[in-house]
């Protein structure tokens, strides 16, 4: 998705909407609340066509899940996301950590460290 042309480089917000305006059919992305305000403020708009929305697809969101387990089983030594049937869900370590601040959890993967099976003191 992009920008909206009118307020996206401050607000950051997703067209919405394909708007042409004028006799030129000049197109304009915006965002829904540029769309009524341009309708408020007396614009005549030409033709106004909603953009697709695009979601997150299957295998992106396996991707993240991979990047996160990855890098969590190599400093806690275990993942905290697994598949349950057609969704995800937090392991018994995920909900663990979940809310602890980063001093938390550093005390947290020393007690695991510590705590490996085969290792002599």
């Amino acid at each position: 998705m992009c920008r909206c042309n009118i307020c996206g480089p401050v607000s950051r917000n997703e067209a919405d909407f394909d708007v042409s305006i004028g006799r030129e059919d000049r197109l304009l992305r915006v965002c829904r609340w540029c769309e009524q305000d341009l309708t408020l403020f007396g614009v005549r708009l030409n033709q106004v066509v909603k953009l697709p929305w695009h979601a997150l697809e299957k295998h992106r969101i396996l991707r993240i899940v991979n990047r996160v387990n990855r890098n969590i089983s190599e400093a806690f030594g275990r993942t905290i996301i697994e598949k349950r049937g057609k969704k995800w869900a937090f392991t018994d370590f995920g909900v663990e950590i979940w809310g602890k601040t980063e001093e938390d959890q550093e005390e947290f993967a020393v007690g695991i460290k510590r705590n490996l099976p085969g290792e002599l003191e």
